[in-house]
């Protein structure tokens, strides 16, 4: 989220960015015509001083998201973070033997189960290419919307992340077929050996062919022969007394319970791939309008997977 590529992923979009001390902000509209300036998984918070040269009195916040702990002085303030604070990794550099020995016995009982019925076939969608199968991962999300009762981005938003980072080859589409018809679909995002699960959907057929549980594991192995050492499930939601602190958690994930809700399943399935639990730290605000900062938290939801 630091990269060239994401800054014009975001320039597509509309928005408008800036950098500033090698990290990238990016400008989000309120309302009334009024605007905050966004910095995602930045490597270092930028000194205050320099940071009101730009921005005091050109917006009303500047929100950042550090990837390490850090102490700041005030006036930085603590906040929500916008994207999730916790997240699994999964090991990749693991023979594969490992990998299927550390997931819940579940998930490797559907996955062979998968298999076994032997009428899916995984397709892995070259980079640039991914944007040609847009239509196909929409049709999906629209059933898995209607069906969890959720909403997505605007197939804009879609068809901008794939047309640009799968252009700077990061972004490609992985698709489970039943014959001609698409069942289960994935967007993974490839950055300096991480591959990041971003955005899957799938339709209602999936619960009796398991496509989604074959297709995660036919893209990790995917990724390990990229030469990706890490698959990052990018959002999960688990006990809150974990989100104490910033540090990965090596314990038997059967002790880790997902939180009640929407994204109950969805971290249920994650969790059942096996991997380490990653916990990121708060974010930080620097506020120039307690009126406009206090409505964007009564409106927002913390790490709610909106990138």
């Amino acid at each position: 989220m630091q990269t060239e590529a994401w800054e014009q992923f975001q320039r597509a979009l509309g928005r408008d960015t800036y950098r500033f001390e090698n990290a990238l902000f990016i400008k989000h509209e309120l309302r009334f015509g009024a605007s905050y300036w966004y910095s995602p998984r930045l490597d270092k918070l930028p000194s205050i001083e320099q940071l009101d040269q730009v921005f005091q009195g050109q917006t009303k916040f500047v929100l950042t998201e550090p990837q390490q702990p850090v102490t700041p002085d005030k006036p930085w303030g603590t906040a929500p973070t916008r994207q999730p604070r916790q997240t699994l990794y999964t090991d990749l550099t693991q023979p594969i033997e490992k990998l299927l020995a550390h997931m819940k016995s579940k998930t490797r009982y559907n996955i062979g189960l998968a298999e076994r019925k032997g009428q899916l076939k995984i397709v892995h969608i070259a980079a640039a290419e991914s944007v040609k199968y847009l239509p196909v991962f929409m049709q999906l999300t629209q059933e898995t919307n209607l069906r969890n009762q959720i909403k997505s981005h605007p197939d804009s938003y879609y068809q901008s992340l794939l047309s640009v980072l799968g252009q700077a080859g990061l972004a490609s589409m992985h698709i489970a077929y039943q014959g001609d018809q698409a069942i289960s679909a994935l967007i993974l995002i490839r950055h300096l050996g991480v591959a990041t699960y971003l955005f899957g959907a799938s339709s209602s057929l999936d619960r009796n062919t398991m496509a989604s549980y074959l297709l995660q594991w036919q893209t990790m192995l995917w990724a390990k022969e990229q030469g990706d050492t890490v698959y990052d499930w990018w959002g999960i939601r688990v006990d809150a007394e974990m989100a104490a602190g910033s540090y990965t958690i090596d314990a038997n994930l059967d002790q880790i319970v997902p939180t009640p809700g929407k994204s109950f399943g969805v971290t249920r399935f994650k969790l059942g791939f096996g991997g380490r639990v990653h916990i990121y730290p708060s974010a930080y605000v620097r506020s120039y309008s307690g009126f406009w900062y206090n409505a964007f938290k009564l409106r927002s939801h913390p790490g709610s997977f909106s990138y």
